[in-house]
């Protein structure tokens, strides 16, 4: 994935989450870095959510 590509040695740190399925049908390859796992299962846990799409942009 691009995450991988772009961490290299560091690649290991991150998580990849099962395939889903968007709304038009379209598989999706999700993933997340390690430092975002944890923050963003919470929040999901806390609320109940079920579905969603997240989307971040920032300097890693």
């Amino acid at each position: 994935t691009l995450l991988r590509e772009k961490y290299g040695e560091n690649a290991k740190l991150i998580y990849e989450l099962q395939d889903s399925i968007d709304d038009d049908g379209n598989n999706e390859k999700l993933a997340l870095r390690y430092d975002l796992t944890v923050p963003f299962a919470r929040y999901i846990s806390q609320n109940k959510i079920s579905a969603m799409k997240r989307y971040q942009i920032g300097k890693v």
